[in-house]
């Protein structure tokens, strides 16, 4: 499947655990904002009203691919 940008997707990924001999595996959904070949860059708690003004309920992470194990498209981005 082909990710595109605005898409809402769910990325499961693995993160590291100070002191931990694993690392965990975590996952965060939001709306795909940025696709690179190293990252995937994605806006979670976004306001549905695009003109609202950004504040600081807005987290935007950026996922390294090597660490991704699965990537779920959720839907399109509603306009």
């Amino acid at each position: 499947m082909r990710l595109r940008r605005n898409q809402i997707v769910a990325v499961e990924f693995f993160d590291h655990v100070e002191g931990g001999s694993e690392p965990i595996r975590c996952v965060v959904y939001g709306r795909l904002a940025r696709i690179a070949p190293d990252v995937l860059v994605i806006d979670s708690w976004e306001y549905a009203d695009a003109r609202k003004p950004h504040d600081d309920n807005e987290t935007r992470f950026t996922i390294v691919r090597a660490a991704i194990s699965r990537v779920t498209v959720l839907g399109p981005r509603e306009a």
